[in-house]
């Protein structure tokens, strides 16, 4: 259980920081569209989950939850990595030069 709490409770600052790095232009827009994003998934979550213990008992929620997990593991693990961004040396022409 100690060990969930500190996953999870990197989980939501993790992705956070994560997406302010992706658009440090825009973090009014990115803070909204995560709270957003993060509450949709909590009510989508209960709303299947729900459904699952409705139709098949209790047990199936676990095995919902944990399918979802393997999937989510697959994805991170097999899916691309994040997109290099140019360095300054190669945005300035090759000189080597960084702007401000």
């Amino acid at each position: 259980m100690v060990l969930w709490g500190l996953a999870y409770g990197g989980v939501s600052v993790a992705s956070q920081t994560w997406m302010m790095k992706a658009a440090p232009e825009n973090t009014e827009t990115v803070t909204a569209l995560f709270v957003g994003v993060f509450n949709a998934s909590i009510a989508l979550g209960a709303l299947v989950g729900g459904w699952a213990v409705d139709g098949f008992g209790g047990t199936s929620a676990m095995v919902l939850g944990g399918t979802l997990a393997l999937g989510a593991l697959a994805v991170t693990l097999l899916g691309p990595g994040p997109a290099a961004k140019p360095s300054a040396a190669s945005s300035s022409g090759g000189v080597g030069v960084s702007r401000p």
